[in-house]
């Protein structure tokens, strides 16, 4: 009950980051610069429900429920509109300050931060796993840190370097690098046939990849349509195939056989390139 001002609603929502909130009522795991879980509408094991931590939504593509912060403690919690406001706001209140860093990243881009425990957030960036962006672009050195902020300082650091460097070199938070405001709302990847494929090479190479038709993929090896590092040294034969609807397959896969066969003789992933330079995260 009672009036809740527009005002009160978009500051409210401007300062509740969705994934840390919806993360605080259910498991979130990190795939295709999404946040993924079960869905707590509706009855259903799958991990049906995405959270983009860009636009501050969620959506299930099973049971069609969708919205903004506000929306989904409504839903959650059986509150009214303002009770999920004050909800929110009091929630707000009680988050500790914490440090906005800028960490630089290879290839001149950049990626800002917020966390209440720094050392273990950077070594989380150096081992792999942090954001999308920083497996695209290996993490180099902290550059800039804002010590005892509220969380809503990293959108306004996140902005100034966008203004500075433009918005393709500067990742804030969850959001992959490759991701733009208007991209479409993503699907479930239900394709049984998708998954990671480890190929034996010549001269002692090897090679790992993904595809949703993994048949298809691995044919393009072979037949000298996939990348030049099978093309350089020609696939041999096939040491391992598992299906997995979960593009991230392949990195593990990649990570795993580099520690397996060195990683001089194996390519996979983003290190496709002929000459690349040892991974970071091994």
């Amino acid at each position: 009950m009672g009036w809740i001002s527009d005002e009160l609603r978009e500051q409210v929502l401007q300062e509740t980051v969705i994934v840390q909130l919806i993360s605080e009522q259910l498991e979130l795991k990190m795939s295709k610069g999404y946040w993924w879980g079960r869905c707590p509408f509706h009855n259903e094991d799958g991990q049906t429900m995405f959270v983009s931590p860009g636009k501050q939504y969620f959506k299930c593509n099973r049971c069609g429920e969708s919205g903004n912060a506000i929306m989904f403690i409504m839903k959650k919690n059986q509150l009214s509109f303002p009770d999920a406001v004050r909800f929110l706001e009091a929630r707000r209140a009680k988050i500790t300050h914490g440090t906005v860093y800028v960490m630089l990243l290879a290839d001149d881009h950049y990626f800002v931060g917020y966390t209440e425990d720094l050392d273990t957030r950077i070594r989380a960036h150096f081992c792999g796993a942090m954001d999308v962006a920083c497996d695209f672009h290996d993490p180099v050195k902290i550059i800039e840190k804002h010590e005892d902020v509220p969380p809503a300082t990293e959108k306004e650091i996140a902005q100034l370097y966008r203004n500075l460097h433009g918005a393709r070199r500067v990742h804030c938070g969850g959001l992959d690098a490759r991701q733009k405001e208007n991209d479409p709302i993503p699907e479930m990847v239900t394709n049984s046939n998708a998954g990671g494929f480890l190929l034996q090479l010549e001269h002692d190479k090897y090679f790992v990849g993904y595809g949703n038709d993994l048949q298809k993929a691995m044919r393009a090896q072979y037949n000298g349509r996939g990348c030049e590092w099978t093309r350089l040294h020609r696939p041999v034969k096939i040491l391992r195939t598992l299906r997995s609807p979960l593009p991230e397959t392949e990195k593990e896969m990649t990570l795993q056989a580099m520690r397996d066969f060195g990683w001089e003789n194996v390519r996979g992933y983003r290190w496709l390139d002929v000459e690349i330079k040892k991974p970071v995260m091994l």
